[in-house]
């Protein structure tokens, strides 16, 4: 499971943090992943930025992009619904945006139905009736 922190510089050599997101969803797609793991502070994606019970379990893109054109996708997580939506427009399956602030995040948003964060994928029809129940997977 690769950590992607990238950094690059330009012609003079002064050092430029690009954004993980973007360059994790390029690299998941490159490589055929199935799942693309995205941590940040909140819960997940929320249906209310200023309200951290507002949890979505799972969504898909067309879910994903509305909530952007409605202005509920705010600061950190524009960049992410953008690398979320490459990931998924080129061949990741799946999109995990959990948060690093809980423990064992990881692990449960992996093997357990429930999870903890917010599963993306390109049509929520094609879950299973465990994962729908569930939450995210």
């Amino acid at each position: 499971m690769p950590v992607v922190s990238p950094l690059s510089c330009d012609e003079s050599g002064t050092l430029l943090n690009i954004n993980a997101d973007t360059v994790a969803a390029a690299i998941a797609a490159e490589l055929g992943a199935e799942k693309l793991i995205l941590l940040t502070g909140a819960p997940g994606v929320l249906e209310d930025a200023s309200d951290p019970h507002s949890l979505i379990s799972y969504i898909d893109r067309a879910q994903l992009d509305k909530l952007r054109d409605e202005g509920k996708l705010a600061d950190g997580m524009l960049p992410k619904a953008a690398a979320i939506d490459a990931a998924l427009a080129n061949g990741v399956q799946r999109v995990h945006v959990i948060s690093y602030n809980f423990p064992d995040s990881l692990l449960l948003e992996v093997f357990t139905n429930e999870g903890t964060g917010t599963l993306v994928v390109n049509d929520i029809g094609a879950l299973t009736p465990e994962e729908q129940a569930g939450g995210a997977s």
